[in-house]
């Protein structure tokens, strides 16, 4: 289970036990979080207020793969849906990925 909270401090959990497998801040966004990660393909997806999205490997010891920076507010979740990854910030919505009736698809985002 991840969780995180404001200052970008993330932390896993094991859902069985409740046990705190990692808790660390996540360098390079120590910001304000709203929205609730989610997962797909092996990664969670975490967006700050102030715009930017970290990528974690989902893992109990979490690393920080990206941190791509919307240069706009963020305070809705990410929604995922046939194969894409639709971000909302404050002036825009971004969809990210393949759409699922595309030949081309990929099964993930």
């Amino acid at each position: 289970m991840f969780l995180v909270r404001s200052g970008g401090i993330a932390t896993t959990l094991d859902a069985r036990t409740g046990k705190v497998l990692k808790q660390a801040r996540l360098t390079g966004a120590l910001e304000d979080y709203y929205s609730s990660p989610v997962g797909v393909d092996g990664k969670v997806y975490i967006s700050s207020e102030h715009g930017k999205v970290v990528v974690l490997r989902a893992a109990g010891n979490w690393e920080i793969l990206a941190i791509n920076d919307f240069d706009s507010d963020i305070y809705a979740t990410p929604a995922l849906s046939g194969g894409q990854m639709y971000i909302r910030t404050q002036d825009a919505i971004y969809a990210i990925g393949c759409p699922s009736n595309d030949p081309l698809a990929h099964e993930s985002v």
